[in-house]
């Protein structure tokens, strides 16, 4: 499924997934103060393991069955270890 990555402008870790090009449906209430800015497009499949810090493709395909849109906060924690 093509689906479309959208960012909030005040909140850049709030990301939106939709097959709706325009972001049109992601909602308001979920980017407080701001927008929904467009980032890119990708393919998502079921069975897809995450990309690192994403969510499992099953996931996001059943939340865009369900609602029509994906949204949660995307962060990635690193940590430093001695050697």
């Amino acid at each position: 499924m093509t689906l479309h990555i959208f960012k909030c402008s005040t909140r850049q870790t709030r990301t939106g997934l939709t097959p709706d090009k325009t972001g049109s449906n992601l909602p308001a209430t979920e980017c407080p103060g701001g927008n929904w800015v467009y980032w890119k497009t990708i393919e998502v499949n079921p069975g897809e393991t995450g990309r690192i810090g994403a969510p499992p493709s099953d996931e996001i395909l059943a939340a865009i069955a369900k609602d029509g849109y994906y949204i949660k906060d995307v962060t990635i924690q690193t940590t430093e270890t001695e050697l």
